[in-house]
């Protein structure tokens, strides 16, 4: 699903990893859900949520001050 990406990409990439998989349900049932969208339009607006949102939050607080979670 995810191939070849500049270095930015990859980093995304794992922040990507935490975002898909924060929730209860994918902890509980972690063998059964495939967590990661399948739609390209998918991986370019979550690309501009963290872009726009998610790491400027991370940027002012602080990676050791934020947490990702679904409520």
């Amino acid at each position: 699903m995810f191939t070849s990406r500049s270095v930015n990409s990859l980093i995304m990439l794992l922040s990507l990893e935490k975002f898909c998989t924060c929730t209860q349900t994918y902890q509980r049932h972690s063998l059964d859900i495939d967590p990661y969208p399948w739609e390209p339009e998918s991986h370019h607006a979550i690309a501009r949520l963290f872009e726009h949102i998610i790491d400027p939050i991370i940027d002012y607080f602080g990676k050791d001050n934020f947490q990702l979670t679904y409520g």
